[in-house]
């Protein structure tokens, strides 16, 4: 199992207090907080009900989520209303990555599995042989509080948008590596081919380093 990640830096920002809009409809009191809008629709019916007051619960509002579809998310959660608060969080509660488990703001967790009749054995099913693998994303969820700036939101959202551009190199490589992992199972013989699985793997962990260490670090803020 393997994890990594992009190196952070910050400055500090500027503070101001944030207004939330309170919008009053026809008795009914609803909280909005930005960026959400709360819509009341109203239907005809046969039967008369009787008036009560509706409690809406707002919808959190975390800037610049890293979202992956069909991959598990795991989350850690972070609070701030500076740069350095949150830069400080993540120090605290961010994952390890690499060979040398470095702090990570997010990392994959990923393993490449494979198996045959016979593996190991010198006769064995190759044209049986099984393979996958398994994802996991950790991330950081921010939910602003009402003293963050707009600037700092901003700077956040920028963030988090290199950080996803930096693992989707990473989930490229895990899937190139996988089709590599297929064929070499594939033209292998049953006493090559577990050798020969285990040095795809190794060369995928080798590819993840060598990207990190050339790649530009997400800087923020």
């Amino acid at each position: 199992m393997y994890k990594r990640i992009p190196s952070i830096s910050f400055f500090a920002f500027t503070i101001y207090l944030l207004t939330i809009s309170c919008l009053l409809v026809e008795q009914v009191d609803i909280t909005i907080q930005p960026t959400i809008t709360a819509q009341l629709v109203t239907r005809n019916t046969s039967t008369s009900l009787p008036s009560s007051t509706m409690a809406i619960s707002p919808t959190p509002y975390y800037p610049g989520l890293i979202v992956f579809p069909q991959i598990k998310m795991e989350y850690y959660d972070i609070q701030g209303a500076t740069a350095e608060e949150l830069v400080d969080e993540i120090f605290e509660k961010g994952p390890t990555a690499g060979f040398e488990h470095s702090l990570s703001v997010a990392a994959i967790e990923y393993d490449l599995w494979h198996t045959w009749p016979g593996r190991g054995l010198d006769t064995c099913e190759l044209n049986k042989a099984e393979t996958g693998y398994t994802l996991k994303i950790i991330a950081p969820r921010w939910q602003p509080p009402s003293e963050a700036s707009p600037e700092l939101i901003e700077a956040w959202i920028i963030f988090m948008e290199e950080v996803k551009a930096h693992e989707e190199v990473h989930l490229n490589l895990i899937r190139e590596y996988y089709a590599l992992l297929k064929n070499t199972i594939a033209k292998s013989t049953c006493l090559t081919a577990w050798d020969a699985a285990d040095r795809v793997e190794l060369d995928l962990l080798r590819a993840h380093d060598d990207f990190d260490r050339n790649s530009e670090p997400a800087e923020f803020p």
